[in-house]
């Protein structure tokens, strides 16, 4: 099983969604007591509240590389990030880690396609 990084904490309540849903998810198919292999960074949401407020992208973008890099250096092959806002900070932190970011629109993407929703 490969092991999955978590950039989390923004907030700690959609982190916990998260986590739950990964952890089912992963009982679903394998059953018995297996569970989600996974490295978590959980940031400090209020510093980077602050920056969103005044609009301060390469604050909030140098925190989420800096968590990125952590769980990557923790061994994860690949990397989500547990919030919808974040998203926007994709493309700069997929850039510089070695890892897969696996985009949220991509999963809804694919689970709208085998729906037939467009």
């Amino acid at each position: 099983m490969k092991t999955l990084g978590i950039l989390g904490g923004m907030s700690w309540e959609s982190t916990i969604s998260y986590y739950k849903l990964l952890n089912e998810g992963v009982r679903e198919k394998l059953g018995g007591l297996h569970s989600c292999r996974m490295v978590m960074h959980s940031v400090d949401f209020a510093p980077f509240a602050e920056q969103m407020g005044k609009s301060d992208w390469e604050s909030v973008i140098a925190g989420l590389i800096k968590g990125a890099k952590s769980v990557e250096a923790g061994g994860a092959d690949a990397l989500i990030i547990a919030t919808n806002t974040m998203h926007k900070a994709a493309p700069e932190v997929q850039a510089v880690v070695d890892i897969p970011l696996l985009h949220m629109a991509d999963a809804i993407a694919g689970g709208a396609g085998k729906v037939g929703a467009s």
